[in-house]
């Protein structure tokens, strides 16, 4: 009795300890880190970036004929549209624009991932599509956060927090007006998913859903091989896939 009452009692004293800590733990995983980063973007954005030019838009899901696509954020302006796709990583950066996969050094282990630009690349293009607009109009950009060193020469629409900003100011010639920019955020918010933390982490990629999966089939995030995981219950109707990396990746995809 002396021992359950001196533990209901250090309990009552400390009960704020235990979300604390689960909330320390939270944030110190690469999930936790990953939104820190994406709110650090989110208010660079929001705080350097003329309100009256720049629309912003975050966590946007939008429907494809494949599947839906994830956008981290979107800046609508009269310069074009800016796609961005943010990375958080740590350590050495190597890679190539052509290469398929790239490579982090850290803590003297290599680890491979696909090469963001790819992904950049076809989420601008299919939110171009989506719009109807040119692909000069639509702007893919990479923003790597959590302080990587990029080790090899990047194209200029790879970024940094520190060099994001100077990237989207250097688009300075108006190609829509400020009607279309409005029509264009009208159209995406009537066209994205809704905001739900199952459509930002749940979504499905434009990879082969439809077909057998094989070992060709990778990870839209690193580049490993995704692999079958136990289904919890008989009643579940999906099968849940997961990278073959984790828990360094997390990624989690569903094909019904």
């Amino acid at each position: 009795m002396e021992a359950s009452s001196l533990i209901i009692t250090l309990l009552k004293a400390y009960w704020w300890f235990i979300p604390l800590f689960m909330l320390s733990n939270f944030f110190s995983s690469s999930v936790g880190k990953g939104l820190i980063g994406e709110w650090r973007v989110r208010l660079l954005l929001r705080q350097s970036l003329d309100k009256k030019l720049y629309y912003r838009l975050h966590d946007v899901t939008l429907p494809t004929k494949t599947g839906s696509i994830h956008i981290d954020h979107l800046l609508l302006s009269p310069f074009g549209i800016f796609v961005i796709e943010t990375k958080h990583m740590s350590g050495w950066i190597f890679g190539h624009p052509d290469q398929r996969q790239w490579t982090q050094k850290l803590n003297k282990k290599n680890f491979r991932f696909q090469n963001p630009l790819y992904q950049s690349y076809e989420h601008a293009k299919k939110v171009g599509s989506l719009l109807g607009l040119s692909g000069d109009t639509v702007h893919s950009v990479v923003c790597f956060i959590g302080n990587p060193r990029l080790k090899t020469p990047m194209p200029d629409n790879v970024t940094s927090r520190d060099t994001l900003l100077d990237y989207i100011r250097s688009y300075s010639a108006r190609l829509l007006t400020d009607e279309e920019v409005s029509d264009i955020y009208k159209t995406i918010h009537k066209s994205r998913l809704e905001p739900t933390w199952e459509n930002h982490f749940n979504h499905v990629a434009p990879v082969k859903l439809q077909h057998e999966v094989s070992d060709n089939w990778l990870c839209p995030e690193c580049g490993s091989r995704l692999v079958l995981r136990p289904q919890q219950s008989k009643k579940e109707k999906h099968q849940l896939w997961g990278c073959s990396s984790f828990p360094e990746c997390r990624l989690t995809q569903r094909k019904y």
